[in-house]
């Protein structure tokens, strides 16, 4: 999580820090500027809260506070451009003008990712990957297409991955699940898990230990951090129904799964261009 959404999620927050957090967020721009003992007194609160506060977000003190907040601001503001991500065009548009929105909404999509998805994050999910002996990837719809291409890659330097959106069977593909594997759910929405079928993958990999993480763009996450081991999210700013077609969805849900891979394959550099050279090999005979 960035710094903005664990702020918003207040995850473990004490009712003080929740104030701190509270103020903190809506007085975002002004932050730079204040002092310490300033945030204290216009958040009624105390200057050893709010170094507690900075410490539950993972920060040594406000001063790396202040830095990592003006940081994602001055990243979402640079990402910001007067284009709909929901019709980014219009029915009298020239060929010329579409192709520019697009290009245009795929940049905007790559921009927001960046600024807003935490390295943390995407760092944690490779090493587990790295020590998992299979990965399951569970998504429907437009998002089965980018977690196969995934899959796809992680093979091809060695890493087995399960489809389990293959010919719709999540049960069979979660029955041979266990305690060493990682279990990724991929949903921009996240109403997936509003699915009987994905409810029941999920008590199963509980039950069999399996480790479970989740990317997505879903706004209120609380309820899933108490199930999945990892959660990596993105923004949501493309709208679930009436979009022209989700480009800014999946073009996020690609980002995030390459920046995955290319961690991963940078753990162990030499081992993963041999793996790849020997299978792309294989595929040019």
């Amino acid at each position: 999580m960035t710094l903005i959404e664990q702020l918003k999620a207040k995850r473990d927050f004490s009712q003080g820090e929740r104030v701190i957090a509270d103020y903190i967020l809506h007085h975002a721009d002004q932050i730079a500027h204040m002092t310490i003992s300033e945030l204290a007194a216009a958040s009624y609160s105390s200057k050893s809260a709010v170094v507690r506060l900075c410490r539950k977000v993972g920060l040594s003190g406000y001063r790396d506070l202040r830095v990592k907040l003006v940081t994602e601001l001055e990243r979402r503001r640079a990402s910001l451009s007067n284009i709909d991500v929901d019709m980014p065009f219009t029915e009298r548009e020239s060929c010329a003008t579409i192709m520019r929105s697009v290009a245009e909404l795929q940049r905007e999509a790559l921009e927001s990712c960046y600024g807003s998805v935490s390295p943390e994050a995407i760092d944690r999910l490779a090493l587990t990957i790295a020590q998992a002996a299979h990965v399951i990837t569970y998504a429907v719809g437009d998002t089965c297409l980018a977690t196969q291409l995934f899959g796809s890659m992680l093979s091809k330097i060695g890493k087995p991955c399960i489809d389990a959106a293959v010919r719709a069977d999540f049960i069979a593909a979660t029955s041979t699940s266990g305690p060493s594997d990682l279990a990724l759910f991929v949903s921009y929405s996240g109403r997936v898990f509003q699915m009987d079928a994905f409810r029941a993958c999920l008590e199963m990999l509980r039950e069999r230990g399996c480790k479970l993480a989740l990317i997505t763009a879903a706004e209120d996450v609380s309820d899933d951090e108490r199930t999945f081991d990892q959660i990596i999210t993105f923004p949501a700013t493309e709208r679930l129904i009436g979009a022209v077609g989700p480009f800014y969805s999946q073009e996020c849900i690609r980002y995030v799964l390459n920046c995955v891979y290319a961690r991963l394959y940078a753990l162990d550099y030499a081992q993963s261009a041999q793996a790849k050279t020997y299978i792309d090999g294989l595929l040019d005979r």
